[in-house]
């Protein structure tokens, strides 16, 4: 799909270090939940900018992306930046599908959450 939608520089989006395994993929399924061609685009171009920012806090794997590490990246209003938005919330969806998603580590329980376990 990659190819279609960017005949010239779709290596650009599949080279990603985190997300390029997974472009391909994604551009299918926002295709097949009937997002336009254009749309598709703007989100596609959007993970460019998500994978490096995953990347500059370091998420090293796509094992290692979480849906904090997502939202950390949310903008305060959506309106202020809605194709990252857009895109962050599609593809928190995307990678729940594929159970690519993993969860937050969690801090062992205190003594009292000890007690009440």
């Amino acid at each position: 799909m990659l190819t279609q939608l960017f005949p010239k520089t779709f290596k650009r989006y599949s080279s990603l270090p985190l997300l390029g395994s997974i472009a391909d993929d994604f551009s299918k399924r926002l295709l097949q939940q009937g997002y336009q061609e254009g749309s598709v685009c703007n989100q596609l171009r959007t993970i460019i900018r998500i994978d490096k920012s995953l990347r500059q806090c370091g998420v090293k794997r796509l094992e290692e992306i979480t849906r904090e590490s997502l939202h950390a990246f949310l903008p305060t209003k959506s309106q202020d930046d809605r194709f990252l938005a857009g895109t962050i919330r599609a593809l928190e969806r995307f990678l729940y599908e594929k159970r690519l998603l993993s969860s937050p580590k969690e801090d062992p329980p205190s003594r009292t959450g000890m007690l009440l376990l």
